[in-house]
């Protein structure tokens, strides 16, 4: 059954048409290969060349895992009943791979996730995307392959490469230990500022796309059903797919209200997934995250509200397992 654009703008999940998996071998990547004894998320700081891996006392072999932390020397912070773990890179190699990752996730109408998930002496990490992007997805994939023919032949793998699959059947496929939640706030006077917002003029969901450290703009891609301007805070957009349903990747300015705000530092506290949908009335912020950063989050939001008294609001709407 096919669906109406309005009625794929109540689902996120319905709007990527594939997705690539990949998986790298890490024996050599990082100094301790921890993935033996447990399943972690990895955000990267690319800058600095520097994974956070986190763990939490609730997690199988924590104590055994700290143990091989400190024994090895590994740098450490702790925040109450979760840690997150620096870990360097040391397979130089890597670099020139990474290269190639990095600009497919720079694709037009690709999403990539800010996080991957290391088990097994193995880090997965995926791409979603739109069909108007597989030529050159599939450029990018083949330059990846041959490069990592030539470091090692299992050193990067395809693990998935077809239809799009939901999020929480993407963890399960991973054995990701940690319960997901989605968190939903409205924000309560968005319809308000349509001049500052031109987006707010038509039904959308844009997607921010996280991960990178820059803290003056903000990179969405963003599903609406009508055309938008360049003005406010929207920088660049760009027209990437003009069909019922039209997808764009702007740049916005990021500003004290912006709500990217509350995604960005510390920077290994990034949600797996950040969304927003605006029905044509009212704007709901989404947020996919571990269970164990709500009280994080929360607390965000909570001084968030203080500091954008009279502009705009977060009210907690829901907070569901999926």
């Amino acid at each position: 059954m096919v669906m109406e654009p309005r009625d794929m703008l109540t689902d996120p999940e319905t709007l990527w048409d594939s997705d690539l998996i990949l998986s790298k071998d890490t024996s050599s990547l990082y100094p301790i290969d921890l993935s033996k004894k447990g399943v972690f998320r990895l955000y990267t700081d690319y800058e600095k060349q520097v994974r956070y891996a986190k763990i939490a006392k609730s997690d199988k072999n924590y104590f055994e895992i700290m143990g091989e932390v400190r024994k090895g020397g590994l740098e450490l912070e702790e925040r109450q009943d979760v840690s997150f773990i620096k870990l360097n890179v040391v397979d130089k190699n890597y670099f020139a791979l990474e290269k190639i990752e990095r600009k497919m996730g720079a694709i037009p109408g690709v999403l990539k996730d800010p996080f991957s998930i290391w088990i097994r002496g193995r880090e997965y990490f995926r791409y979603r995307f739109i069909d108007i992007a597989n030529k050159k997805i599939s450029e990018g994939l083949l330059e990846a392959l041959e490069l990592s023919s030539e470091l090692n032949d299992s050193y990067l793998k395809v693990e998935y490469l077809g239809t799009h699959m939901n999020s929480a059947s993407y963890f399960k496929r991973y054995d990701y230990p940690r319960k997901i939640v989605k968190i939903e706030f409205l924000e309560s006077d968005s319809s308000k500022v349509e001049d500052f917002f031109p987006h707010y003029k038509h039904n959308h969901i844009f997607f921010f796309i996280l991960g990178e450290n820059n803290e003056k703009v903000d990179r969405v891609i963003r599903f609406s059903l009508g055309p938008t301007e360049t003005k406010g805070v929207m920088k660049e957009s760009h027209l990437i797919r003009d069909k019922d349903l039209k997808v764009y990747e702007d740049i916005r300015d990021v500003r004290e209200f912006s709500l990217s705000k509350l995604s960005r530092e510390p920077f290994y506290s990034f949600p797996l997934e950040s969304y927003q949908i605006f029905d044509g009335k009212s704007a709901h912020m989404n947020w996919v995250i571990d269970e164990d950063d709500l009280p994080l989050i929360i607390k965000r939001i909570n001084q968030f509200n203080r500091d954008n008294t009279g502009q705009v609001k977060m009210i907690l709407e829901s907070v569901n397992v999926i």
